[in-house]
């Protein structure tokens, strides 16, 4: 026992810098200061021409977050960027709910649940349908609204 406390306590001690947010970050050396430098150097037509590249709208609302300098323009694509991070959410979760159902339905001859098992399944993949069209259904609006 003091053997798992002597190699897990300096572990426990370390620092961990990463916090956790939905939203877009900038890379982690930046500072308030590099954001403003970086967002001035860009005119509103160029950040939204740049907003449609994915390699540098991250960097773009990351900067914007950091700096407060949030424009009218980069809403569609926050709420983009909240709709993927659901869908990943969604998905777990619905992963999570299929194994459930078969774990039902694998076991249900001794619980009389495999009823349940296929529902839980079917219900399962109709909810992640469901997120998926809604998904598409968003994503054509921004497309629709930025272009």
């Amino acid at each position: 026992m003091m053997l798992v406390l002597a190699v897990l306590l300096p572990l426990g001690a370390q620092t961990v810098s990463a916090q956790f947010t939905i939203l877009p970050q900038a890379k982690i050396n930046k500072t308030v200061d590099d954001c403003n430098a970086y967002l001035k150097s860009f005119n509103e037509d160029k950040i939204d021409g740049l907003l449609k590249d994915i390699k540098q709208r991250d960097e773009i609302m990351g900067c914007a977050i950091m700096t407060g300098r949030i424009s009218l323009n980069m809403i569609p694509y926050f709420i983009s960027y909240f709709a993927n991070f659901l869908l990943s959410l969604i998905g777990l979760i619905c992963v999570l709910f299929i194994v459930i159902g078969g774990y039902y339905y694998i076991y249900g001859g001794l619980s009389q649940n495999k009823e349940k098992g296929k529902k839980t399944i079917y219900h399962a993949l109709l909810g992640m349908s469901v997120a998926i069209l809604s998904w598409v259904f968003i994503n054509v609006i921004i497309a629709a609204v930025t272009s």
